[in-house]
């Protein structure tokens, strides 16, 4: 996708596959994502958890809906949006290989803000000896869903929206800046929980643009949320899970350090970590010639 897609004169075949990356089908899929988002909202508390409908939304019915989301705007996309799997870094080929390898880069990602915090004493972790397997599956193929689906509208199809008309880097920015923007209404979020959420941002887009793979993006994504949450016991993005496999305390007092209440996000020691993640990937965008640097 990307190797060709920004070449100074593309094919004939490339112009007619970028026709069909119109912004009609990105904002038809996003009507799509907002109606099932809130469908499965309903549905979820009404005819599953048996509350009342104007109930606020749960994790375990964002996850749900974000499930109905995805296999509708795919199903979408595929047939009347007339999009190959190709042109959104969904190649069949190496599909696995790439998320296991964007999750061994979230593993990393996390363990360089997790380990200092535990030197430090600022996060303490413990085994949950309440802990519901069964609920632990079900965020597991939530956050997949999830995971998957935010980069699929993102990167998928905003990035290359705004990169096909104005070029990478705006594409990267744009994204990036919409991303975090979403996450300013979370809660417990600050000014440096949005910083980090843009600084993650443009790691996602630039492994999208660098493997031009959305599984190893999806990998990262997932991996990051599922590990942060169900696994260690941390709030995710100012959401709370309703199991995990640890227990994890952040005293309030290390709230610079440990995020507090929005989770390791919100740390100031995540910043230069992405900072030192997006030269690396930016650089290595660069060495890989798949742009000219002067639209860089």
């Amino acid at each position: 996708m990307f190797k060709n897609l920004f070449l100074p004169s593309p094919s004939v075949e490339e112009r007619k596959a970028l026709k069909k990356t119109g912004l009609l089908q990105v904002i038809i899929c996003y009507v799509l994502y907002i109606l099932s988002m809130g469908a499965g909202f309903y549905l979820f508390r009404v005819y599953f958890l048996r509350e009342a409908p104007n109930s606020g939304p749960t994790v375990s019915g964002v996850l749900v809906s974000y499930t109905l989301a995805a296999l509708l705007c795919l199903l979408y996309i595929f047939t009347a949006g007339r999009r190959t799997p190709k042109s959104l870094g969904m190649q069949k080929k190496g599909c696995g290989r790439g998320y296991v390898l964007g999750i061994l880069l979230s593993t990393g990602c996390l363990a360089l803000i997790l380990v200092p915090n535990l030197l430090m004493r600022t996060v303490h972790l413990s085994p949950n000896p309440g802990l519901q397997p069964a609920a632990l599956l079900l965020l597991l193929i939530g956050f997949i869903f999830q995971g998957f689906m935010e980069e699929f509208l993102l990167r998928g199809l905003i990035f290359i929206e705004i990169a096909k008309k104005y070029g990478v880097f705006w594409g990267i920015f744009g994204n990036s800046l919409i991303f975090a923007m979403g996450h300013m209404g979370n809660s417990d979020a600050s000014l440096i929980s949005t910083l980090n959420t843009f600084l993650i941002s443009l790691v996602f887009s630039l492994l999208f643009y660098y493997y031009d793979s959305m599984w190893v993006v999806s990998g990262f994504h997932t991996g990051w949320n599922f590990l942060m949450g169900p696994i260690l016991g941390i709030f995710v993005s100012g959401f709370a899970l309703p199991t995990s496999l640890l227990t994890a305390v952040l005293p309030p007092e290390h709230v610079l350090f440990n995020g507090g209440g929005y989770g390791l996000e919100g740390s100031w020691l995540l910043a230069p970590i992405l900072l030192v993640w997006v030269m690396v990937l930016w650089v290595k965008s660069l060495k890989r010639g798949r742009e000219n640097a002067s639209s860089w």
